[in-house]
Formats: C-alpha cells, structure tokens, sequence
C-alpha cells in the first residue's frame, strides 16, 4: 500500500493531519536523504522503477509528495545517461509531480527507510493532534483518591506485627500533651482495676465485676458504694476483619444518627486509636474507603509535624459554626497510619500489672 494509506490503518478513526502539521517531519526526512549526499550515476542499461528524479529535490508547498506507482516496462538496452538535474522532471512524468525515490535499484533500501520515517513521523503529527491537552505532558497525580490511600493503608497494616495480650494483662500508653505526660494503665479484658498517673497524683480506672464496680472519692474508694456497669476491655479481641463485617459493626455501635457522615468519622478515629490486630485495622481502612464524600489532602503534617498524606471526613456546616476537620493521617510513602487530627497514634506495650513500666 502507499505511505498515506498506511497513516490512515494507523489512525482509522482519526482525521489526517494537514500539511502544516506534517511539514517539520517532511523537513526533517529531506534534510536526512541531503545529508546522505548524492545519487552515484547508474550504469548503462539499468533504470529505475518510475524515472524518478533526484530523492534531494526539496517539496514545495505546491507540489504533493504521494510516490508514483512503478510501472513494468520491457528491458531495453540504452546509451548511459547522467541522473536528470534536481527539480528538472522526466519526459513521462508531469511536472507538477516531485517524487520520493530515485537513484540506483540499489539504493531502494534508503528510500524505503526514508519513506518509513515520513510514515512514523505522520503517525506521531496524528497521535500529538488527537492526543488531549491535559494529557499530554501533564504530571500524573501523586495519589488517585481517598479510596486509594485507604486501600494502601489497609495493606500496611495487614503487614505490621502485632502480639496479642492475655486477658488478665494491662495496656500501658505514656502520652505528651501540652507539655505534660501522663501515663494509663487499662485492663485488656475490663474486669481488673487500672490506673491513669499524672505528675500531681494517680486515679483509679475501676474494673467491672459480676455487673458492679466500686465507687471511689478522688483516690479512695466508698466502702460498700458500687454501680451497676458492663466491663469495657482495652482490648476488644472479636472485632470484625472484613470491609462488610466492619461496616455492619460500625453501623450497629454507631455514635451518630443513620447516614450522619462526621459521626461515622469520629466512630472510624475512635477505633483507629485503640489496639487492633492486623486484619481489623486493615478492615477499619477498607470499611472507611466505602464512605462517600471523604476529601484527599495532600502535602500535609500531621499534628505532631510529620509529612502526611490525610483523609478528611466532610463536616456539616451551619451559619457562623466552625467545625474541627476529622482527619486520618498516613504516612505519604509507606501508608502507615500515625494518627488522627485528635493526636498521634499512640504506642502501646503489655504489662502483667498497674505501676509496670516496659
């Protein structure tokens, strides 16, 4: 087939390109057949197919540059003959005409080259032309949505280690808030008595017993004052570990009415900022991504200055109110969660009782 019915296959549903998207590409491929120097006079007896003249031969903007189809001719011996002058046409070619290929049959492999590099330049002027303005040499987004970062959030966490306490332990976390520390020991299963210590003093975290708990004063518990309670474990260790399970879960323990968005954020933050074994915490991600309005929020420091990448709840907006941003916050390279716009995430390690310090 000839070169313009190849750019048409290559782009079939593509409008060709017009001459003055082709002309640098046809600049190009004349100044490459130039620089390849001049045709050697062919011996005598030998033609080439069609009589073309010289390949070097410039177009103009008047003259196509279709190749015309070779056609078969008896061999007959004749006188040699000089290649014709550049832009001088055969006896049998119409003026009006400037070929791409001339020269010796041997040189055809040239041509054919040089043909091909006008094709593949034709091809790239349609593709550049077709191609959308905001395609083409724009920077690909960092990240491509909420879902996305809580997808590799879930997948980090799915590969953290995690040791699982035993029922009669205690949670121990050692915070900084304002320049004060504090420190917390909570019962893994709820029924054992904790502690949380202060610089000025530490107060009791009383367990639940057979429905009970004892009533304390500051420091000092009632003799026989109790209240009626359900044990609150540090460590909820039946937590669902799939998206659905989660959701189900969240919906059920939810903190908000039905379909209240920033409620389902704090309950997600909530949960996130307890121990959770790898496949829950993993679940609270997937379970979060499927929540419709979340906001990326990229370039950003958690609150304790880190380079994060964040997950933003959108928050019901009334006249005048002013409304704190629920935010998750992950590591921009690895998606490690480190905290939420309440505070970092906390570390925790297991003691066997209240005062143990790891």
């Amino acid at each position: 087939m000839d070169d313009l019915t190849l750019v048409r296959a290559l782009a079939d549903d593509a409008p060709l390109p017009t001459p003055t998207d082709l002309a640098p590409a046809r600049a190009r491929l004349m100044a490459t057949l130039t620089a390849a120097g001049p045709t050697p006079a062919r011996p005598a007896g030998s033609r080439t197919a069609g009589n073309h003249p010289s390949a070097t031969a410039p177009p103009t903007a008047a003259t196509p540059t279709a190749a015309r189809p070779a056609t078969a001719r008896p061999a007959t011996a004749r006188p040699a003959t000089a290649p014709p002058a550049a832009n001088q046409p055969m006896a049998d070619q119409p003026a009006s005409v400037t070929p791409l290929r001339s020269g010796k049959r041997r040189k055809r492999g040239f041509v054919l080259a040089g043909a091909s590099t006008l094709v593949a330049a034709a091809a790239v002027a349609v593709a550049v032309t077709l191609a959308p303005v905001d395609v083409v040499g724009g920077p690909a987004p960092a990240v491509a949505g909420a879902a996305e970062v809580l997808s590799h959030a879930a997948a980090k966490a799915r590969t953290e280690p995690f040791v699982e306490p035993r029922p009669d332990q205690f949670l121990y976390y050692r915070s900084t808030e304002g320049g004060q520390v504090s420190e917390r020991w909570l019962s893994v299963d709820g029924t054992r008595d904790g502690a949380v210590e202060f610089p000025d003093g530490r107060a009791p975290l009383p367990g639940c017993r057979d429905g009970v708990r004892q009533v304390f004063k500051g420091d000092q518990p009632l003799p026989g004052v109790t209240e009626p309670c359900e044990p609150d474990p540090a460590y909820k260790r039946d937590l669902p570990t799939t998206a659905d399970a989660m959701l189900a879960y969240l919906d059920a323990n939810a903190g908000g009415g039905p379909g209240n968005v920033n409620a389902r954020g704090k309950d997600v933050m909530g949960l996130a900022r307890s121990p959770l074994k790898p496949d829950s915490k993993a679940a609270l991600f997937e379970a979060a991504a499927k929540v419709e309005g979340l906001q990326v929020v990229r370039d950003t420091q958690d609150t304790t200055g880190r380079p994060a990448v964040g997950i933003e709840w959108p928050a019901p907006v009334a006249p005048g109110d002013k409304p704190k941003k629920t935010t998750l916050y992950f590591d921009p390279a690895t998606y490690e969660y480190l905290g939420t716009s309440y505070g970092p995430a906390e570390q925790m390690s297991i003691v066997d009782e209240v005062g143990q310090r790891p």
